[in-house]
């Protein structure tokens, strides 16, 4: 016998499932209704496409929420993620911004500014000049 490919509840949304065990179980308390509505990948998606990089953008903004950045929905009892979701579903936050962030933290090399070959060359000479006067005090 092959296994089942998932859950029974495979292909069922989340206020589908929960109106789903409700049915079934009416008065158990099972199902806690909170009242509001969970955010979701597919809240999201139209905001950014790509799947990958909305979670990558999402991680992001939460580190940045761990690290006290300003909330900017209301926490509801949920946790960093959710916020960071909720955020970019109602567009609070740019994903441009979160990109730039997201490639900021990751770099390694931080780059900084060489001098031009001219100004390279003007050190060199006082460099020179001062070693050559020092070298004549001794």
């Amino acid at each position: 016998m092959r296994g089942r490919r998932g859950p029974v509840t495979q292909g069922f949304d989340s206020a589908r499932l929960r109106r789903y065990t409700a049915a079934l179980f009416p008065k158990s308390g099972y199902v806690k209704d909170t009242g509001m509505a969970r955010v979701t990948v597919e809240d999201c998606v139209d905001k950014v496409p790509n799947r990958f990089e909305l979670v990558l953008f999402a991680a992001q903004r939460a580190r940045q929420i761990a690290a006290g950045a300003p909330l900017l929905v209301e926490r509801d009892d949920d946790k960093n993620p959710v916020v960071a979701l909720r955020e970019i579903a109602e567009e609070k936050i740019k994903p441009e911004n979160l990109r730039e962030a997201m490639i900021r933290g990751m770099q390694k090399h931080v780059e900084i500014d060489e001098p031009e070959e001219d100004d390279l060359a003007v050190m060199l000479r006082s460099q020179q000049a001062e070693s050559g006067e020092n070298g004549d005090a001794a």
